[in-house]
């Protein structure tokens, strides 16, 4: 079980840079890039609430429980696009 960061996929929504998200909430661009690779421990709530407030969303918009099984497939599907995406450069 494990808690997914959907920030990616919310800014790509939004047709939204990472650095124009940092400019606009004042969070520090290494935290918005560690939440964007899902690279964090961890997250305050003073900063879910400034993602929220910019990004019009709610907390579980940003944050979803996952499985193992959902987690395992989903890098499974991750690393087949990746390699597809690598073979047709």
């Amino acid at each position: 079980m494990t808690i997914s960061v959907r920030l990616a996929l919310l800014l790509g929504e939004r047709k939204l840079r990472a650095a124009e998200l940092a400019r606009r909430t004042g969070i520090n661009k290494n935290t918005i890039s560690a939440l964007w690779n899902e690279r964090s421990s961890g997250i305050a709530f003073d900063t879910l609430d400034k993602l929220c407030r910019e990004l019009d969303c709610q907390v579980g918009d940003i944050l979803k429980y996952v499985t193992t099984e959902e987690a395992a497939a989903w890098e499974e599907t991750a690393g087949a696009k990746s390699i597809e995406s690598q073979s047709a450069q």
